[in-house]
């Protein structure tokens, strides 16, 4: 299961999972500093794969990023030029 949370940084929404099994939620973003945000994120139809939209790098400017939640690994940005 994946929620946003400002867990590490107050005010900054992060990507988190945790097993539906219990355990300890864990990271899924990379690391957001203030004034950037997650805006949404979704799983593939089989759960293999998260993407999340967001404007990780640069405030204003939204990215698609997409990872494998377990075990988590780094977020790839798939589509980084920025758009509506």
């Amino acid at each position: 299961m994946a929620y946003s949370a400002d867990r590490d940084t107050p005010g900054v929404l992060e990507l988190c999972a945790v097993a539906l099994s219990g355990g300890d939620a864990v990271k899924l973003s990379a690391p957001l500093v203030s004034g950037v945000d997650l805006q949404t994120f979704r799983f593939t139809f089989d759960g293999s794969r998260v993407f999340y939209l967001g404007d990780q790098h640069t405030d204003d400017v939204r990215e698609v990023f997409s990872l494998a939640p377990e075990p988590p690994e780094r977020p790839a940005e798939i589509f980084a030029d920025g758009f509506e």
